[in-house]
């Protein structure tokens, strides 16, 4: 007498699945985002991008000098009420480049 097989209930299964057609519902696809807004419509955070760093003709430097030079740059900048470093470099500099003969 022979053995049934062990898979044959899983054969006979898988035909009546195969003879039973039933239509799935439809796959629905999520509805579509929203395109994120136009760069001008959005609020920046924070301030506005005024001043030097943000403007191109202006370019960031850098550059090492004693501390004792720097010290006595603050005081005298505490004491003629400048606040803006950057202002005293650019003063320095274009005097140093009016002193120096052409190229």
């Amino acid at each position: 007498m022979s053995q049934p097989s062990r898979f044959g209930n899983l054969r006979q299964m898988q035909e009546k699945r195969d003879e039973e057609v039933v239509e799935s519902p439809p796959v629905l696809s999520p509805p579509a985002p929203n395109p994120p807004p136009a760069e001008e419509e959005v609020p920046r955070r924070g301030r506005p991008a005024t001043g030097r760093r943000s403007n191109p003709a202006y370019e960031g430097v850098m550059g090492y000098i004693p501390k004792s030079l720097h010290k006595q740059v603050k005081r005298h900048m505490l004491e003629a009420d400048i606040r803006d470093f950057s202002e005293v470099l650019e003063q320095a500099l274009e005097a140093w480049l009016e002193g120096q003969p052409p190229l």
